[in-house]
C-alpha cells in the first residue's frame, strides 16, 4: 500500500503580484488626494460611497497627525466647513484623540479669544471681528416700525470683490448702508455671498435699484477700475 501525502498549498505568485500592483495603484491615488487642496477633497467625499468616504476618513486622520496641531482648525466652524464631508457637526473637534472638547475649552479659556482665533483656528481675529461686536448690533437693532420715523439723507451700495464664486475664495461683500441727518449710520441690507464678476454686478444694481441708493462703491486697491466697469455693465439703465 503506497501512502499518499497531500501537497502543501503554493501561493499563486500571480495572485501575488495582482495584489501588490492593486495596492500600489491605492497608494499612488492616496498620494495624488493628498496633494489636492480642502475644497477638492471635500467635493470627493461627498461624491463618495459609504465605505470609501471610512477609507478617506483615516486618510484624513492620517494627514492630520502629521500636522502641527497650530497649522489647522482645532474644532469645526460655521464657516467654510459648515458642510464637512465627513458629517461632523459645527462645534466638533478636528482632532478629537489628541485634543476633545474639554482640553481645547481649557485652552480656551487659558490663551484668550484673539489668540485662540488666530493659533487654534487660522483665522486672526474673534469670530464676530476685532472690531465690531455681536452686542453692538444686537441692542441696537431697530423695529420695522420704529425704522419708519428715520430719513435717510444718503444710501450706499458697498462691494468688497473675492477672487471668485468657489469655496476656495472669500465670499464677496454686498452691503447697503444709509446716514441720517444726526450723523447715524443704519445697515439695510447684506447680501454677500459666493458670486462671480457676472452676478455681483448685476445684484449691487438691484439692490441699489430697491433701496434708491445715491452710489455704488467699490474698493481701489482689488481691480477698482474692473469692479467700476462691472457695476456699470450691471446696471439696467445709462452708466
Amino acid at each position: 500500500m503506497t501512502a499518499t501525502t497531500t501537497p502543501p498549498d503554493v501561493p499563486d505568485l500571480d495572485d501575488d503580484a495582482g495584489v501588490a500592483e492593486e495596492a500600489e495603484e491605492l497608494l499612488e491615488l492616496v498620494a495624488q488626494y493628498q496633494r489636492l487642496n480642502r475644497a477638492q477633497r471635500r467635493r470627493i467625499a461627498i461624491a463618495a460611497s459609504p465605505e470609501m468616504r471610512t477609507v478617506l476618513a483615516g486618510v484624513e486622520r492620517d494627514m492630520a497627525l502629521k500636522r502641527s496641531p497650530r497649522s489647522m482648525s482645532a474644532i469645526l466652524t460655521d464657516g467654510k466647513e459648515k458642510h464637512d464631508a465627513l458629517g461632523r457637526e459645527v462645534g466638533e473637534p478636528l482632532w478629537p484623540i489628541r485634543y476633545g472638547k474639554k482640553a481645547l475649552a481649557k485652552i480656551r479659556r487659558a490663551v484668550g479669544e484673539r489668540v485662540w482665533w488666530s493659533l487654534y483656528m487660522q483665522k486672526p481675529r474673534p469670530l464676530e471681528g476685532g472690531v465690531w461686536k455681536w452686542a453692538w448690533i444686537i441692542d441696537h437693532r431697530l423695529t420695522p416700525m420704529q425704522f419708519r420715523g428715520v430719513d435717510l439723507t444718503r444710501i450706499i451700495v458697498a462691494v468688497d470683490t473675492a477672487g471668485g464664486s468657489d469655496d476656495v475664495n472669500d465670499e464677496t461683500g454686498l452691503w447697503a448702508g444709509g446716514r441720517d441727518a444726526n450723523g447715524h449710520a443704519y445697515v439695510l441690507a447684506d447680501w454677500s455671498g459666493r458670486m462671480g464678476a457676472d452676478t455681483w454686478g448685476h445684484a449691487a444694481c438691484r439692490l441699489a435699484i430697491e433701496l434708491s441708493a445715491d452710489a455704488i462703491v467699490v474698493e481701489s486697491n482689488c481691480g477698482g477700475d474692473m469692479a467700476k466697469q462691472i457695476a456699470r455693465r450691471g446696471s439696467p439703465g445709462p452708466p
